[in-house]
Order: C-alpha cells, then sequence, then structure tokens
C-alpha cells in the first residue's frame, strides 16, 4: 500500500480522536448550552461521556493502523497476496468487542457479566432462527484461518461449480466461472463440503482425453499416435506433467484408450484442450483410422474424389505426387520402404549427403539447424501427412537440417532409385515438381528468417535444371 494512501486512511481517526479530546475538554461548557434544565447532566455523567466517546475514537484508530501497518503490511508480505476483506472485519469485530468490554467497566462502572447473562435468553432465540446465518460465518472464519484457497484462485465445489475465487464475505463466498459469470455460494457449503483448487499445489496439472479405437489399432501404435498430437502443442508438451496413455477398458467398439496430458493452468485448458483434440483427429485420418466414440460423435469423412485405401491413400495426400496417376502412385508406393524410428535418434543429420524423401505416416518431428556460430535452433515441426528430403531426393543436395522424432515416428522412404523410372517415362513431371518445390522452398526460408537462420533459395527453371542434370535427363 503507497504511503500517500496510507496517510489518507488515518486523517478520518485521527480527526475523530482530536475531536473526542476537544469535547472532553469542554463539555461543560457544550452540554450547557443545549442541555435545559430538566435535562442537566451532572460532572461526572459529561466526564462519562467524553471518556467514552475518546474510547471510540481510539478504538477506531487502532483498528485502521492495524489494517494499514499489519494486516495490509506484514501479513499481506507473509501471503504474498493481499489478506481477504474478511479477516480485516474480524479484527475490526474484535477490537470493537474489546473496547466495549474495557470501556464499559473503567468508565461507567458496570459489569459485562450482568449484560450477558440478562441477554442470553435474547441471544439463543435469536441464534436458532439465525443458524444458517451463524454457520456461515463461522466456516468464513475458518476459510481465513485454514486458507484452503487465496483470492484468485480457481476452484470446484461438490456439486461441480467451477470458477475463480473473487471474494469471501461474512457469508458467501463468490467465483466467477470461465463464462464471465458470477456464482455465490454460502460459506457454509464452501467450508463444509469438498473443494477442489485447481492452482494447488501447482498451478499446472493434467487433463484427460477419451477415444475409442479399433481393435485392429495395436497398443503401440494407438500410443504414438496419441502421444504425438501433444507434441504438436507446445504449451503442454514443455510442461513437466509428461502425457501419457492407458487403455479404460473395451466396448464393442473397439478398445477405449484415455490420453492424460499436462495443462499449465485452469484458464488456458479448454483451448489446448480443443488443439490436441484435432491433432488427434488429424493423425487418426492420416493414419486411415476411424475413430468410434459414442460420447464425443466422432466422424471420420473420407473425401469423395477417390479411394483413399490403406495403401496408397497416404502418398495420394503428398503434394509433390499430385500429378502421378493412380497406377503410377501405387507402384512408386509398392517401392517405398516403410521404417519405424524410434523417440529421440535422428532420421537425417544437417549437412549430410543424401537422396532420399520421407513420408510422415505416423507420428512428429523436430526440426533444428545449426547455425554459422555453433548455435542449435528448433526451427519447426513436421507432423504426418508432410514430407522432408525433397531437395536432397530431386537435386541431390545435402541434408538442410536435422530432423529428430519427438515421438516414436512411422516413415515412410522414397529414394532416387524408386522415382527415377517415372522421370524418365514422363519427363513433364519435372516442370511441375520444380515449380512446386520453388514454392516450399520460399515458404521454407520465409520460416528460416523468422528464426534467424538464412538459407539459397532457387527459382523455378533453375530447379528443374538441376533435377535433370542429378537424373541425367
Amino acid at each position: 500500500m503507497a504511503l500517500q494512501m496510507r496517510i489518507r486512511r488515518l486523517i478520518l481517526p485521527a480527526v475523530l480522536l482530536l475531536l473526542a479530546v476537544a469535547f472532553a475538554l469542554i463539555a461543560h461548557d457544550v452540554l450547557s448550552i443545549f442541555s435545559t434544565e430538566e435535562m442537566m447532566l451532572d460532572h461526572e455523567d459529561r466526564e462519562h461521556i467524553a471518556e467514552f466517546m475518546i474510547w471510540l475514537a481510539s478504538a477506531f484508530l487502532v483498528i485502521r493502523l492495524v489494517d494499514i501497518f499489519i494486516l495490509h503490511g506484514i501479513v499481506e508480505q507473509a501471503m504474498g497476496s493481499p489478506p481477504p476483506r474478511i479477516l480485516s472485519g474480524l479484527v475490526a469485530l474484535a477490537i470493537w468487542i474489546l473496547t466495549l468490554a474495557l470501556a464499559l467497566p473503567i468508565v461507567f462502572g458496570q459489569s459485562t457479566a450482568g449484560l450477558l447473562a440478562a441477554s442470553s435468553v435474547g441471544l439463543g432465540v435469536l441464534g436458532f432462527s439465525l443458524s444458517r446465518v451463524i454457520a456461515d460465518v463461522f466456516y468464513s472464519v475458518a476459510l481465513v484461518f485454514e486458507r484452503p484457497f487465496d483470492i484468485g484462485d480457481w476452484v470446484m465445489t461438490a456439486d461441480g461449480q467451477e470458477g475463480q475465487v473473487k471474494e469471501v464475505s461474512w457469508r458467501t463466498t463468490t467465483l466467477v466461472t470461465i463464462n464471465d459469470t458470477t456464482i455465490v455460494i454460502p460459506n457454509s457449503k464452501v467450508g463444509g463440503d469438498t473443494l477442489t483448487n485447481f492452482n494447488r499445489p501447482h498451478v499446472s496439472f493434467y487433463r484427460s482425453l477419451s477415444f475409442t479405437l479399433p481393435f485392429s489399432v495395436t497398443a503401440y501404435r494407438a500410443e504414438r499416435l496419441l502421444l504425438s498430437s501433444i507434441e504438436e502443442v507446445p504449451e503442454s508438451a514443455s510442461l513437466p506433467l509428461k502425457p501419457f496413455v492407458s487403455i479404460k477398458g473395451l466396448s464393442n467398439d473397439g478398445v477405449e484408450w484415455a490420453l492424460f496430458f499436462g495443462v499449465p493452468d485452469y484458464a488456458t485448458q479448454w483451448s489446448i484442450k480443443t488443439r490436441i483434440h484435432r491433432a488427434i483427429l488429424r493423425n487418426l485420418f492420416y493414419a486411415d483410422i476411424d475413430v468410434a466414440q459414442r460420447r464425443m460423435n466422432v466422424t471420420m469423412q473420407r473425401p469423395q474424389s477417390g479411394n483413399l485405401d490403406e495403401e496408397t491413400g497416404w502418398l495420394r495426400r503428398v503434394a509433390l505426387f499430385e500429378g502421378l496417376s493412380d497406377n503410377e502412385r501405387t507402384w512408386l508406393a509398392g517401392q517405398a520402404r516403410e521404417q519405424l524410428r524410434f523417440s529421440g535418434e535422428p532420421i537425417v543429420q544437417q549437412g549430410e549427403p543424401g537422396s532420399s524423401l520421407f513420408v510422415v505416416k505416423e507420428g512428429v518431428l523436430d526440426v533444428t539447424i545449426k547455425g554459422e556460430d555453433g548455435t542449435i535452433r528448433e526451427v519447426g515441426q513436421i507432423r504426418a501427412g508432410h514430407v522432408f528430403g525433397e531437395m536432397s531426393l530431386l537435386t541431390g543436395a545435402p541434408r538442410g537440417a536435422t530432423v529428430t522424432p519427438a515421438v516414436d515416428t512411422l516413415v515412410a522412404e522414397i529414394t532416387k532409385e524408386d522415382i527415377e523410372p517415372l522421370f524418365r517415362d514422363h519427363p513433364e513431371l519435372i516442370e511441375d515438381i520444380g515449380a512446386m518445390l520453388a514454392e516450399r522452398q520460399s515458404e521454407t526460408s520465409a520460416r528460416m528468417q523468422r528464426a534467424a537462420v538464412k538459407i539459397k533459395t532457387d527459382e523455378s527453371g533453375a530447379l528443374v535444371d538441376r533435377i535433370r542434370n542429378f537424373f541425367r535427363l
């Protein structure tokens, strides 16, 4: 709390105390002016009134001092956040009660025990009628001292109400949901039922998704497909909460899988969950796997333009080979060699010679480049349905980057010897592939520049000449 604000909050109680002291000094004259002969107070009564006013003003000043220098000073530093308003109210109430307990016997000579005994019956009746309100107040005290949550924490009550704690008052706790609506819950319900705090012990926590995959999908393949989707969402993949999968059970539709992944905080979990959903559906699509999940009502629709059978469907989606006929595509798919490459083991290394291309069928790979200063930078990722190594396949250029599987990945390798017969029978393909390769090279160059890495680019005509020379056409 700023010093200027603290001084401003002390002005009112200080002024009231000065007025009370001044009133005590001139109480006789003031009361003489405004009192009639019948209502004239004796000297002792005037002193009692003046002293009692000083007690009240002093209590007000003490409350402000405690609130400013202890609650919003020492306590706030120890807690790391402003203390709840109810704590200030409890402290103020305790000071007022203590002040009355001391002032009544000292100033007026009245015993507080007699006052409490006389009002015990009335308090009992009032307490019975206000039992719910009193329970809320007592639970509010418990919430202050036990601190199951702080202001700003995201919590969920026993009946499934979720929201961010905005305020704890004498009777209620106020939550604001992710949809920006307000929920007001009695403190007796908050303190008396089970409460889930998403901010403890850490702000990040696990969430899960469920999918049902056919029995034909092996456990190893299912794990590879599901875990690779996490690598496509850096906000989750970079957390210390490592993703894992488990089998929930078996049904008539297939094997029920659960994917557990970390989210950095409560507020971002929905967008991350959606992106992981999309990545899973995309990976399953490129793997030619249908999903049967009644709870999600997911249906994979196949394109109507052609038959994407398991043998050649993956190759049809590669833009580089769009000009091939169905028979040529089938022949090339038969020449390709499918490989399972393990996480952390590079498939290609920057600078090494090569003459083959890889199509990613399942999984995700990290792309890194070593700069002239020796610094290794991660410049992107390659997902299912994408290719890498096309420059080496078509021109014999050294590998431009190091490509390493982030999870176990299934790739198909196509070599120069595999594609050379197609070029000899259809040399016109080189023109289309050269133009497409120049466009991809331009896009890659722009991406590398954002990562502060420079690469050489060629015009379409120059690439066509390089392809013809490499294949000796």
